[in-house]
């Protein structure tokens, strides 16, 4: 099967969420499906880790990764022509971005949330208000037009609901790979 991650970086990028993303696509390459992952860079480059293609794409906007645009993402989706997408976050513009992309192309996709980003990512008075900006602005968009949103803590479902997700599962472990 042919899948596509989109994810706020790739290794050698470190994060959370990065790790997730490496651990995911690297799996399910190794079980024999074709794994692309498209995150934002400075320049666009395209490279194979371990069975998995990452596209590094040239990301467009503002002083945080959030905030960006991915130059040539819906083009990449078409030539690519995935199964599947998954969305590594709610709350970024090419998360956006991809999700439109593949409400376009008739593709599925699903979202993996950890909940609003300020519970989980607290800033400053500034910070935290745009967190819940960008949430308002991302999150309904996203989570309506997705077959699945995955969320990690059963505590979450209301929130999720009351954001336009349709069908949820919770995995608290993990996402099981068979």
């Amino acid at each position: 099967m042919r899948l596509c991650f989109v994810g706020p970086g790739y290794h050698p990028d470190r994060g959370g969420a990065e790790e997730y993303v490496r651990a995911m696509a690297e799996r399910l390459a190794g079980k024999g499906h074709e794994v692309h992952v498209m995150v934002p860079a400075a320049h666009a480059a395209e490279e194979e880790r371990k069975g998995v293609r990452v596209h590094r794409l040239r990301a467009n906007g503002f002083f945080s990764k959030r905030l960006v645009k991915l130059e040539g993402l819906e083009a990449l989706l078409e030539e690519i022509d995935p199964a599947l997408v998954h969305l590594q976050s709610h709350a970024s513009l090419y998360s956006l971005q991809a999700a439109k992309a593949c409400g376009k192309m008739g593709k599925k996709y699903v979202v993996l949330t950890y909940g609003p980003t300020v519970e989980h990512n607290r800033s400053g008075l500034l910070r935290n208000l745009f967190a819940e900006a960008l949430d308002w602005w991302t999150t309904r968009k996203i989570f309506s037009g997705a077959a699945v949103v995955l969320y990690r803590t059963e505590n979450l479902e209301p929130w999720c609901r009351a954001h336009g997700a349709g069908r949820l599962l919770v995995l608290a472990r993990g996402f099981p790979l068979r």
